[in-house]
């Protein structure tokens, strides 16, 4: 999950896993110590070093730290990855007493903006809430550092294209 690059980056991009969906709601157990709700193993590198990140709880944004693509996030759960969907994340953030103050979400999560109606445009949808989220990959270093940025053929991020987050507004396109 995770991927070392370079001895200090880690990046939110996703292998392929198996999909099982919304069965996992009533028995997941959040945790809630690096985002407002993290969805991948305490134990992964981008998770390690995402949590040193400095605009937590900026703006009231919700902030979502976990895995991602164009149509889906993973959550790490009994020991497995599954694929979700904004469907069952929305569902997720629902049931958080927390996440009613909050007036948008971010995802921290590769990928998870490349699609004008892709995860975070649905996901945006289904809330009611802006979604600001990556249209490229996204890497944390150990500082606490965190950026978008397309990745290079040797798997290191390409500063020279950093990108701001992608903004996606409830029935509408990203902004």
């Amino acid at each position: 999950m995770g991927r070392k690059i370079n001895g200090n980056l880690a990046s939110g991009t996703t292998g392929q896993m198996c999909f099982e969906n919304f069965e996992l709601l009533s028995r997941l157990r959040l945790q809630v110590s690096v985002g407002d709700l993290t969805l991948v193993h305490p134990n992964n590198q981008f998770l390690s070093f995402a949590s040193k990140r400095l605009d937590k709880d900026e703006n009231y944004i919700f902030d979502v730290v976990g895995h991602g693509a164009a149509t889906y996030m993973e959550l790490f759960i009994d020991g497995r990855v599954k694929k979700i969907d904004h469907r069952f994340l929305a569902r997720m953030l629902k049931h958080n007493s927390d996440f009613k103050k909050y007036k948008g979400v971010r995802l921290l999560s590769c990928n998870t903006g490349s699609s004008p109606d892709g995860f975070a445009q649905h996901l945006a949808n289904k809330l009611g809430v802006p979604v600001y989220a990556p249209d490229t990959y996204y890497f944390a270093n150990e500082k606490g550092v965190h950026f978008a940025a397309p990745m290079k053929s040797d798997n290191t991020p390409d500063y020279s294209r950093k990108r701001q987050l992608q903004k996606f507004v409830p029935g509408g396109k990203r902004k």
